[in-house]
């Protein structure tokens, strides 16, 4: 589901990543810095809401725009 174009999709499965990682944030970071530069920015805005300000905003720079 990363790779679908959906922008409502790409929402909800940053959604689903936020959410997951109200239980278990580690995980959710291990996640993020292996294939955050590969998602779609909604997708990782999405993921990253919950985050503190200073990983957030790592997280968030990782991002490479095509």
């Amino acid at each position: 589901m990363l790779d679908n174009e959906h922008e409502l999709v790409q929402k909800a499965v940053g959604s689903w990543f936020r959410e997951a990682g109200k239980k278990d944030q580690g995980k959710l970071i291990t996640f993020l810095e292996e294939y955050g530069a590969s998602m779609s920015q909604i997708t990782l805005r999405y993921a990253t809401e919950k985050l503190d300000k200073d990983q957030r905003a790592r997280l968030l720079g990782m991002k490479v725009e095509t």
